[in-house]
């Protein structure tokens, strides 16, 4: 019998501390976009209104939205997946300020999109313990 993956039988907690690395990571590249972005403005290049900058003002809200909220552990495989999201988006404007000539350097390595195994895969960890106190209590009623 072949060997399982462990990652697909053993569940995945995600810690607060995960949230807190992407939104640093996030931060870090959406800094050095902005700044190249802005040179194109005062060059010229990036002016309100057009395509490109309004999809950089929905992507800048979401970001910003996102950098401000702090970790929860209840919430914390939400975060992580939606700060994923917005780190693959994020990396495309590497490549979209090329475009209009200017250089917000190389995207970041991004991991692969990772699979969660089917037990318990990717809870919160307090959303475990919310879990176990819920049946624990409930089973002292009987």
């Amino acid at each position: 019998m072949p060997d399982e993956n462990v990652g697909d039988i053993l569940p995945t907690f995600v810690l607060p501390s995960t949230v807190r690395a992407i939104q640093g990571a996030i931060n870090g590249d959406f800094t050095s976009i902005r700044l190249a972005l802005q040179k194109c403005a005062d060059a010229g290049k990036f002016t309100d209104g057009t395509p490109e900058w309004l999809a950089w003002q929905s992507i800048k809200g979401r970001v910003l939205d996102y950098l401000a909220e702090t970790p929860s552990w209840l919430t914390t495989k939400d975060q992580v997946d939606r700060g994923q999201l917005l780190q693959r988006e994020l990396a495309t404007w590497h490549d979209r300020a090329k475009a209009m000539g200017c250089d917000a350097g190389p995207a970041p390595f991004l991991p692969p999109e990772s699979t969660i195994g089917p037990l318990f895969g990717g809870m919160s960890v307090g959303l475990l313990l919310a879990i176990g106190l819920f049946l624990y209590l409930g089973g002292r009623g009987r």
